[in-house]
């Protein structure tokens, strides 16, 4: 019988996140322990790697991911290619730039093109 490990609200803090997780004894290699993340994985903290690598090791069938608020400002960041006050605000400029490992950013569309075709989110 499957066991739900439930987490919100993210926002890239891996570490916290992996704690939690550890606390309520989820188990990466019990087939039987399914992840699932409420929205709002990444943005604001320093991990958005971490967690994208986390996500992406488990098994389809072991992974229910909602898309939150964030998640979708991301894609309209991406689709519309600019950076607006919130994306500074929300750090998705932050999370552009360590998901595309650039160091700064002079020009956004150059880095929106970039993570529009590495796609690490999926």
């Amino acid at each position: 019988m499957a066991t739900y490990f439930c987490v919100s609200d993210v926002h890239s803090f891996y570490d916290e996140m992996m704690e939690a997780l550890d606390n309520a004894g989820f188990d990466i290699n019990n087939p039987n322990h399914v992840f699932v993340s409420l929205g709002d994985l990444l943005d604001r903290g320093p991990n958005p790697k971490e967690c994208l690598e986390f996500v992406n090791k488990l098994p389809k069938n072991r992974k229910i991911l909602i898309k939150g608020n964030h998640e979708r400002l991301m894609e309209q960041c991406i689709q519309d290619k600019i950076f607006r006050s919130h994306d500074f605000h929300n750090k998705t400029i932050d999370t552009v730039l360590i998901l595309t490992d650039s160091i700064s950013c002079t020009d956004a569309n150059m880095v929106l093109t970039k993570m529009e075709y590495n796609k690490p989110w999926n």
